[in-house]
């Protein structure tokens, strides 16, 4: 018979296992956690981060995959050690971090720090994160994973900004359009793009390979999805009615121009697609409440870049949610024709100010981030578009170049017949000084007997009535579209109406929800300033005396020759557009560590041109750099947001503040009280703003002619 073991000792085992269990439990944890915060030095190149080592595969139809492999390096963020400061060595070791940063809005921070000392560990997916409930761990949390806080200030080394390389793919010029032509085949939408990119087809390729054999540090290879919510509203089947076609010749030119580069890009134009493309990256969050882990690759973005008009951004937000979609907000670019103003962008100071509300405002983006089809004003990027010119550089680029055709003809400008409401008298006027009247209006039903009607035409008929054209005759609306460069390109003369009023969201339907003050003074502003005599001739049309003295002049006067802007080339833009999605940051932190500081910003330093409003103007930064012959660069903001910058301009700060209460015109100084104001809110940065007579900190940077998006040293290197 076996022995049995007295209970006593049995307890007593069982106490002794339990305790070596807890023992090794304890161990294994603080190894872990020891292992977690381990510092780990970047050595230089040689560290890898891996998001881009693998291209992704889409199965989307609409995915256009270039074949190329080049491998490349490609700068991008790592994690590097920073050195204690002496200013810091006082700290405890972790410091909650101030609401205000260098013009950057941490609204949210106190409030989600505090709630998460409390609630840590409502959710097993904060310790997943690394949270434990030391400060340390909820500030890095909040700062790495939900964006909600600035980065951490330690007494010890933390992570920052860094260089390292990953493997990127080159992005390759492409041999034809074929496959784009194949996914637009057959969709009734994608039809008028799909023409206006075949009649620029030899084009498009041959400046991509020569801009392409031009840089000795080739891009890399992004893939970008372009959602065209303006789609939904029919806008691609009124094209060939007489239907606006502004927005559609940027989104053509746009898609031709990444595509033609070499990078990967899906179209989408419904909710359904939508959904489709986004489903795995939605999935991996899996209801908690947390970012899904950086070891989940579902949950990695899919797309490096993601352009969409406000419509369409407004249904990908509604789509992903607010969680889901605040990683992906600084991949976003809104192609915006007329442009969004910081008054209107950020809803608490447009409440403040009670400005007008609409579906366009309140977007509550880096002002950059919405791309503009002229360059209305700097806070935006412009995008542009392209002229449509013949085939031969050298044969658009002749400004002396002769036309076989007799020019002798007027053609008005104004596809609708509402357009022409109110304008027989200055039409007739017109009708006296040239042979003939032409018009393409659609099913018109009241035109003059003597004006010639062409109904809407395509690009080769056009071209031979512009061919003829004396005058492109335009009627005050539709506002700064792309027709009058188009026609000034083949070689007509744009009159183009003046406002004694200028027009503005304070006067005219038409700008009344559109986010942005800007008044314009013209039908077309940019022929008017940037272009002028002897292609663009600006008169007041109700003025009957200057306008017969315009027509006088220009009927007298000897052909002009064709006219192109190089930044609305092919050329010009495939350049532009290459910079910008090569060299634009919106996932950086700033400001950059010293040592990355060149290889990082855009524009670069070397641009920044620093200029002081006068005290007796009410001024904006657009026209104290307009007045130097410089241009307003809203990126550099930061740098002139600091006490430091006040005082190399020797300004005296016998105080500094940061207000609650925003306005648009810090960083400002205040002559009578010495007072230095700084910008606390970064959604407010504003080259346009005008509110208060104060003296403006202005960031300007020099231009390239022809070229105003980029500085001399921002060309493709």
């Amino acid at each position: 018979m076996a022995r049995m073991v007295p209970r006593r000792w049995k307890r007593l085992f069982m106490f002794f296992a339990f305790f070596c269990i807890i023992h090794l439990i304890i161990i294994g944890t603080y190894t872990a956690r020891s292992k977690r915060f381990e510092k780990k030095p970047i050595a230089g190149a040689s560290a890898m981060v891996h998001e881009h080592d693998t291209p992704r595969q889409f199965t989307t139809t609409s995915m256009f995959s270039s074949k190329d492999t080049t491998v490349i390096p490609v700068i991008t963020t790592a994690t590097t050690e920073l050195t204690t400061t002496e200013s810091e060595s006082n700290m405890t070791e972790c410091e909650l971090p101030g609401i205000v940063r260098n013009g950057v809005p941490w609204p949210n921070c106190l409030e989600k720090y505090g709630w998460m000392t409390q609630n840590w560990k409502s959710h097993s997916c904060y310790a997943e994160h690394g949270v434990n409930g030391d400060p340390c761990t909820i500030l890095q949390y909040l700062s790495q994973e939900e964006k909600h806080c600035p980065p951490v200030k330690t007494k010890t080394r933390i992570p920052k900004l860094a260089e390292s390389y990953a493997q990127g793919i080159a992005a390759v010029p492409r041999e034809s359009f074929q496959h784009l032509y194949n996914e637009f085949s057959d969709i009734v939408d994608y039809a008028w793009m799909k023409n206006r990119i075949k009649n620029m087809e030899e084009l498009w390729i041959q400046n991509s390979k020569e801009l392409f054999n031009e840089r000795s540090t080739p891009t890399a290879r992004k893939r970008i999805h372009i959602h065209l919510g303006l789609m939904s509203l029919g806008i691609g089947k009124d094209a060939f009615k007489g239907g606006p076609l502004g927005e559609l010749v940027q989104w053509s030119d746009l898609i031709a121009s990444l595509f033609i580069m070499g990078h990967d890009i899906v179209v989408t134009k419904t909710k359904p697609e939508l959904t489709f493309i986004y489903q795995d990256y939605m999935n991996a969050w899996d209801g908690s409440p947390c970012p899904p882990l950086a070891s989940n690759k579902a949950a990695k973005p899919p797309f490096d870049i993601i352009y969409s008009d406000i419509r369409g951004y407004k249904e990908w937000l509604h789509l992903l949610g607010e969680s889901k979609a605040q990683p992906l907000k600084c991949r976003v670019r809104i192609v915006d024709s007329f442009g969004t103003e910081a008054m209107f962008n950020h809803p608490p100071y447009r409440e403040a100010k009670k400005l007008p509300k609409s579906q366009y405002s309140g977007i509550n983006l880096n002002l950059m981030q919405f791309n503009v089809m002229f360059p209305h004003t700097p806070d935006n990027t412009f995008l542009g578009f392209v002229t449509e010119f013949a085939k031969t550089r050298e044969s658009i680029m002749n400004v002396n170049a002769s036309d076989s055709y007799e020019r002798n003809i007027a053609l008005i400008y104004g596809k609708l017949e509402n357009f022409w409401k109110d304008k027989e008298k200055y039409i007739d006027i017109i009708s006296e000084y040239v042979s003939e009247v032409h018009a393409t209006v659609h099913e018109p039903k009241n035109l003059r007997p003597y004006i010639i009607n062409h109904g809407i035409v395509g690009r080769a008929e056009l071209n031979k009535l512009l061919a003829r054209t004396k005058i492109f005759v335009g009627l005050g609306f539709p506002f700064e579209g792309p027709a009058p460069l188009e026609a000034i390109q083949k070689g007509a003369i744009f009159l183009n109406p003046y406002f004694s009023t200028p027009i503005s969201f304070l006067n005219h339907d038409f700008y009344k929800l559109k986010p942005t003050k800007r008044a314009i003074s013209s039908q077309n502003p940019y022929a008017e300033k940037f272009i002028g005599k002897p292609h663009v001739y600006t008169v007041n049309i109700e003025d009957e005396t200057a306008l017969r003295a315009a027509l006088s002049e220009i009927m007298n006067s000897s052909h002009p020759g064709n006219y192109l802007a190089y930044e609305f080339s092919v050329r010009g833009m495939l350049e532009r557009v290459s910079v910008q999605i090569d060299r634009q940051q919106f996932c950086v932190n700033v400001p950059y560590p010293p040592d990355l500081e060149e290889k990082l910003r855009w524009p670069p330093l070397s641009a920044l041109r620093t200029r002081v409003s006068t005290h007796s103007k009410w001024q904006s930064c657009n026209e104290v750099c307009d007045e130097e012959g410089l241009i307003c660069e809203p990126s550099f903001f930061p740098i002139l947001n600091r006490k430091e910058a006040f005082g190399a301009l020797g300004f005296i700060c016998n105080s500094t503040m940061h207000l609650q209460t925003q306005e648009l015109d810090y960083p400002a100084y205040d002559k009578n009280n010495g007072i230095c104001y700084l910008q606390s809110n970064s959604y407010l940065f504003s080259c346009a703003g005008n509110y208060l007579n104060m003296q403006r900190i202005c960031p300007c940077r020099d231009f390239r002619k022809g070229q105003v998006a980029l500085c001399r040293d921002c060309g493709l290197k």
